[in-house]
């Protein structure tokens, strides 16, 4: 899996950067690849595909989508969890595991409400960047909506309660009046 990934090398404009064929699915198959063969080369390779090692070579920060999906490590749609989560959130909150950004729980990691907002500083707020030189991305990708009960929609709620704390931020700037002139 590894050794087909690195002769197609990182995916250019026209390649995009889909998990299918792109930096993503690169990326996906270089850890596949390490964690079968516990070889630490693959798990160098695949980092150096990751946002970080695009960064650290130069890559514009501009141009990177931070992917973030709505289930857990084993595919379980967030309702499996939401009920559980719901009654103890204070353990869940206290439970990030502050370098993956999710939580372990029941053998797999999730990613909840806390954890959207978390990942979503991580990469698009300079006070809590975790990019070199507190740099941003252009935008955070979520995909899989559907994994979450529409009439609990705890994990757009956190996504709508982020910008909301941040408008100031995000807002589009000001036109300037022909009085100003």
């Amino acid at each position: 899996m590894g050794r087909c990934a690195i002769p197609a090398g990182a995916p250019n404009d026209e390649k995009g950067a889909g998990i299918c064929h792109g930096t993503a699915g690169n990326g996906y198959a270089l850890l596949k690849t390490f964690e079968r063969t516990g070889d630490e080369l693959w798990l160098e390779r695949a980092r150096a595909l990751s946002g970080r090692g695009r960064l650290g070579r130069g890559f514009p920060a501009e141009r990177l989508i931070f992917g973030l999906p709505f289930y857990s490590s084993a595919n379980d749609s967030w309702p499996a969890l939401r009920e559980t989560w719901a009654t103890n959130r204070a353990w869940f909150s206290n439970a990030v595991d502050a370098a993956a950004g999710e939580v372990r729980f029941a053998g797999r990691w999730w990613t909840t409400p806390e954890c959207v907002q978390r990942k979503m500083s991580s990469v698009l707020d300079t006070n809590s960047s975790v990019l070199m030189n507190r740099r941003t991305v252009r935008g955070v990708g979520f995909w899989e909506f559907g994994h979450q009960d529409v009439t609990k929609p705890d994990l757009t709620g956190a996504i709508k309660d982020w910008f909301a704390l941040r408008t100031n931020v995000f807002s589009a700037p000001k036109n300037s009046s022909s009085a100003d002139h």
